[in-house]
């Protein structure tokens, strides 16, 4: 039972129907968390660039004062103490390997507490983006070096974003969007087994139709439905059931005009060989076996083959076994076709049958000689 289930026309196209469903399930999420996190990191990468370039303006506005007032630690301080609006946003300040400034943010203070984090920022000699673990999370980072000419102290300028709430905050809509997205595979799901049996329906009713069809009745069609595949399904099947009972109706007419047709010949042959008489112990053979091949046979319930039996020995038969008919005649009865109209047949009607009766004793004279039975 579950193995036909599982090949039946229904099911498949359930399966399909799961599988492209689930198919572009998996494709729209999979697509939908690429574009979230690419978009996450093109605004990640635009803050750090944004930082980097308000470092930059204000260490040329310093320069370019008069008298220019920049050294390392007054950049790293000025830049840092200013307010930072996004609370994701970590700024710092390197002095000759150690920190001498960060902004005002939460995650600022856990900097301090990463001696790896800040040895590998204090090695910085050129611009370097990578990934470092704060307080609150992972965050991405670019780091700079800050050179003054007037200044032999080597500063690290550090910009870093958060990107932990928006990692989480993706992971969190990739979440909800395969659970909405369960949900409406399951309902396609159901759907599509609903729609599969609608349209499989005239299918199945068919089938049947076929199963019930007999050569007695085909008088059963199949409602069509609509002008599409199955329906012109149905109304082949349907004209196909025309012809067969237009066929079957003729078979049942000819056998009926044939049957009525030899059923009156046949009942005049065998009401012949009834009434048949046999001359002699060959031809009672021979209409035994007429008999026996008309169908009535010899038995206990014909009185026409008893007769023929019984009259056999008195014939000198030399056995009353009627089974094997010989077609020939004795070459004495062949001669009697020339004594008159009687004696040119070897058989004759009568209401009794028995053995050929022989002529009266009359008595002897010149003109009438004596006949016996022979």
């Amino acid at each position: 039972m579950t193995s036909r289930f599982f090949r039946s026309a229904r099911s498949r196209i359930l399966g399909w129907s799961v599988l492209l469903l689930g198919a572009a399930l998996a494709a729209s999420t999979l697509a939908t968390h690429v574009l979230l996190v690419r978009g996450m990191n093109s605004q990640v990468n635009a803050e750090l660039s944004h930082e980097i370039y308000e470092f930059r303006a204000l260490a040329q506005q310093r320069a370019s004062g008069r008298p220019p007032r920049v050294s390392v630690l007054a950049l790293l301080k000025a830049r840092t103490s200013q307010a930072v609006l996004e609370q994701d946003i970590v700024l710092a300040g390197m002095l000759n390997g150690k920190l001498v400034a960060t902004s005002s943010t939460a995650s600022s203070r856990s900097i301090a507490e990463n001696p790896g984090l800040l040895a590998r920022w204090a090695a910085v000699r050129k611009p370097t983006t990578g990934t470092a673990e704060l307080g609150r999370g992972q965050a991405r980072y670019t780091a700079i070096p800050v050179r003054v000419p007037a200044d032999r102290s080597r500063g690290v300028f550090v910009a870093a974003v958060l990107t932990s709430p928006q990692q989480a905050g993706i992971s969190r809509t990739t979440r909800l969007q395969l659970e909405a997205g369960v949900v409406a595979l399951l309902l396609g799901s159901a759907l599509a087994w609903l729609a599969a049996g609608r349209v499989l329906r005239p299918v199945r009713e068919t089938t049947n139709l076929a199963r019930k069809i007999t050569d007695s009745d085909l008088s059963a069609r199949i409602p069509s439905r609509g002008h599409s595949e199955v329906g012109e399904l149905a109304v082949t099947f349907n004209r196909m059931l025309d012809r067969l009972e237009a066929a079957f109706a003729a078979q049942r007419m000819f056998l009926a005009d044939v049957g009525h047709e030899l059923r009156t010949p046949i009942t005049v042959i065998q009401g012949n060989l009834d009434t048949m008489q046999a001359a002699s112990c060959d031809d009672a053979e021979t209409l035994a076996g007429y008999r026996l091949r008309s169908g009535t046979g010899c038995s206990t319930a014909s009185p026409a083959c008893n007769r023929v039996a019984v009259a056999a020995p008195a014939w000198g038969c030399r056995s009353s076994r009627l089974s094997r008919p010989r077609m020939a005649a004795r070459p004495g009865w062949r001669n009697a076709a020339a004594a008159g109209p009687r004696s040119a047949s070897p058989f004759r009607l009568s209401p009794c049958l028995g053995p050929p009766r022989a002529p009266a004793r009359t008595a002897a004279g010149p003109d009438r000689p004596h006949v016996s039975r022979p």
